[in-house]
């Protein structure tokens, strides 16, 4: 059973010390995705919903009866926030709308460069 220690000093906050019982640092691999990819990107991102709601849903029905009743509510939480068509929207435009600025930014490196060549007077 979950135990937290402490001294209350009102409902629901606690002072006392924290411990952290693990600390992870994810770094988050950036890679341009090409026009081509965009659907599988999104397909992926899909994929990754779907499997992290099944592993929450797989950890409420897992949690011992005498977990507090805070524990459920609070990855029931995440999987309602999981489940807003908003935030998953979002993140799928945003893949979208990261190629279209990539594609952008390459466009006018090409256009700087031929202006470049077009007008010797830039320094080329």
């Amino acid at each position: 059973m979950l135990s937290i220690h402490g001294t209350g000093i009102g409902g629901g906050v606690t002072v006392g010390r924290a411990r952290v019982l693990e600390s992870r640092r994810f770094d988050v691999a950036r890679y341009h995705v090409p026009v081509a990819g965009v659907d599988i990107e999104v397909a992926r991102l899909d994929a990754a919903l779907s499997e992290v709601k099944q592993g929450l849903r797989s950890l409420v029905e897992h949690l011992p009866g005498d977990a507090p009743t805070e524990a459920r509510a609070l990855v029931e939480v995440q999987a309602m926030i999981l489940d807003d068509p908003l935030l998953c929207e979002a993140a799928r435009q945003q893949i979208v709308q990261e190629e279209e600025k990539w594609e952008r930014k390459q466009q006018n490196k090409i256009e700087y460069v031929v202006m470049g060549i077009n007008k010797p007077e830039i320094g080329w």
